[in-house]
């Protein structure tokens, strides 16, 4: 009988998967927003929207395969895309925020700044959960 699944490892699964479902979300605005855009920001709303669904991918991918105790490198990528998404999405409010001021709390790019770093939350803890010791433990047991 195989060892009973560790909860730091079925709780990583369950934060990718919500993550997965907020990247959904997310993505379906960005390309509804992007195809709608006649501007040079177009390209880079489109750019994102195509990594966020590689990203979506690799989350719901990677949650399933450690699930089933085959590995966590593809959640650890998936997690890693997230992690540059947000990165990315902070990049492209400054760049692209038009004439909102950046000092300005209730600004634009605040929003979309304090958006970015509550996105990346989830992919650090599941990283976490992912790489703890009673996970690796359970994916080398036989």
């Amino acid at each position: 009988m195989p060892p009973d699944r560790p909860g730091v490892a079925l709780s990583a699964a369950v934060l990718a998967f919500v993550q997965a479902s907020a990247t959904a979300m997310t993505t379906i605005y960005m390309l509804m927003v992007g195809i709608l855009r006649d501007d040079s920001a177009a390209p880079a709303v489109l750019g994102l929207a195509v990594l966020q669904v590689i990203g979506l991918y690799l989350l719901v991918h990677g949650g399933i395969v450690l699930l089933q105790c085959r590995g966590r490198k593809v959640l650890t990528s998936g997690n890693a895309v997230q992690l540059v998404l947000s990165c990315l999405w902070i990049a492209t409010a400054v760049e692209f925020g038009g004439d909102i001021e950046v000092h300005d709390p209730a600004g634009g790019q605040a929003v979309v700044t304090r958006f970015a770093v509550a996105f990346a939350v989830l992919p650090v803890i599941s990283l976490i959960q992912t790489w703890h010791r009673d996970t690796g433990a359970w994916l080398r047991s036989p």
